[in-house]
């Protein structure tokens, strides 16, 4: 069997956390809440991309950057694929894990997610 093309990633590095979202002011906080209560010990950052709402989802996330482990950009182009990259572009981590703004992480999701990713770079 050939060697997988997945590295092995440092399970004690942070890691960085992407949502693209419009129209979550319902659920943004709880989303926002569940990856920086994870448990993840190394730490997460988030990268928040917002785009045009019919809600507040601008003000939601923006009382969320009150926390410095949180950024948040603008997303003028609506299109998912767009907020990924801008996303992307600003995270700071060798690892990035995708959660939308709707989504609650339950305990220990990214610590599995990093495990999972390791397991399969191991095969």
């Amino acid at each position: 069997m050939p060697a997988s093309p997945l590295p092995a990633v440092d399970p004690t590095a942070p890691v960085s956390v992407i949502l693209t979202v419009r129209n979550e002011q319902r659920y943004l906080a709880d989303a926002v809440a569940s990856v920086l209560d994870n448990g993840f010990a190394p730490g997460v950052d988030v990268v928040i991309a917002v785009g045009p709402s019919d809600d507040d989802t601008a003000g939601v996330a923006a009382s969320l950057e009150r926390d410095p482990r949180v950024t948040v950009l603008d997303n003028p182009g609506v299109l998912t694929p767009q907020g990924l990259n801008r996303a992307l572009a600003e995270s700071t981590r060798d690892v990035v894990v995708r959660v939308d703004g709707h989504t609650t992480l339950p305990p220990g999701y990214i610590a599995q997610a990093v495990a999972t990713r390791n397991a399969l770079a191991a095969l």
